[in-house]
């Protein structure tokens, strides 16, 4: 059982509105930040999941993630009322957390079994599908450390 349970229990006594997102938010940027804001700004209660280095590997490679699921929690503790370690997959821990309102990127797609389990759940209201920034991406970041890298060691090996 997730530890802040019994608090988020008082604060939804209060019929304050609970919201759930999750992800992998590996090197914190801009966009990242653009989705938890507007995430927060359709709650008043913002619970976030953050994927284990071991679902990070799974879905995004071996190579990744670059921060380690503690730094991920530790950055993002402050934009959230609530951040824990998310080891499997999210409908395990919404059945605990029973959140109000749901967040996905506009860009996920969501099967429509997923959307009728979702909606059979206690306290379900709605699914916000929220717009992905499409200036930053953590992939494109690291593509392009990648290749600059790859150009400088290239241009370190030229022969004067």
């Amino acid at each position: 059982m997730l530890s802040f349970i019994q608090e988020l229990e008082t604060l939804r006594s209060k019929c304050l509105t609970i919201g759930y997102t999750s992800g992998v938010f590996d090197l914190l940027h801009q966009g990242h930040l653009d989705y938890i804001y507007a995430c927060r700004n359709l709650c008043d209660i913002l619970v976030l999941g953050v994927d284990s280095d071991a679902r990070v590997q799974i879905s995004k490679g071996n190579q990744r993630p670059f921060q380690t699921v503690e730094d991920r929690i530790h950055t993002l503790k402050p934009l959230v009322n609530f951040v824990f370690e998310k080891r499997t997959a999210s409908i395990d821990y919404i059945r605990q957390i029973k959140p109000n309102v749901h967040f996905y990127s506009a860009s996920r797609i969501i099967e429509s079994s997923k959307i009728h389990e979702l909606s059979t759940l206690n306290n379900f209201k709605h699914i916000h599908f929220i717009q992905r920034n499409p200036n930053y991406s953590t992939t494109e970041k690291i593509t392009k450390i990648l290749i600059a890298r790859n150009q400088e060691n290239k241009l370190k090996m030229e022969p004067d």
